[in-house]
């Protein structure tokens, strides 16, 4: 039996329009744990500061590029599981093992991220471009419970979000 080639992927970095805001996930999912997640063919990793803040970093270290996510929160920062470098909710690199000082360039890409309409919104783009404003209106309010069970299909079809459910008559097997 020939090898199976496996389809190239669908979606790259500069498919996806980069100044815009794209809902990461629930608010009642971002909790004080690190949470990966892929959004527009980044890694990023959300989290909760003390304040109850939330932050999204590159979810890659800055050495070797292992995911933050595999390693811990230490107050507002976050260490590295690998060799316990510590980054700040901005993701500069603010402590090294055994380094007196810091190289300058290790740091890694912090988000600017928003909560509204009970979604915490990331912005994949120029920072400095990063307007809250411009999150997408929902004008009918979501009602989901404390542990972030999802909502209908037919609400995210009036907002205009595309969704597909893996349930769908389109995608499921027929017997």
């Amino acid at each position: 039996m020939a090898p199976m080639n496996l389809a190239p992927a669908t979606f790259t970095h500069s498919d996806f329009p980069k100044n815009a805001w794209y809902a990461a996930a629930w608010d009642t999912e971002v909790k004080r744990r690190l949470l990966p997640r892929t959004i527009c063919g980044r890694h990023v990793v959300l989290y909760r500061r003390t304040d109850d803040v939330c932050v999204a970093l590159e979810n890659a270290r800055w050495h070797r590029l292992l995911p933050l996510s595999q390693g811990r929160l230490e107050g507002d920062d976050v260490v590295c599981g690998y060799h316990g470098l510590i980054y700040n909710p901005q993701g500069r690199c603010v402590y090294m093992p055994s380094q007196e000082t810091i190289n300058p360039a290790a740091c890694v890409r912090s988000y600017p991220v928003f909560e509204k309409h009970r979604f915490v919104w990331l912005w994949a783009g120029d920072p400095v471009q990063a307007d809250p404003s411009k999150i997408p209106r929902i004008s009918r309010s979501i009602s989901i419970t404390n542990d972030g069970c999802p909502i209908s299909r037919s609400f995210f079809a009036r907002c205009g979000i595309p969704l597909l459910f893996p349930s769908d008559s389109r995608f499921s097997r027929r017997a």
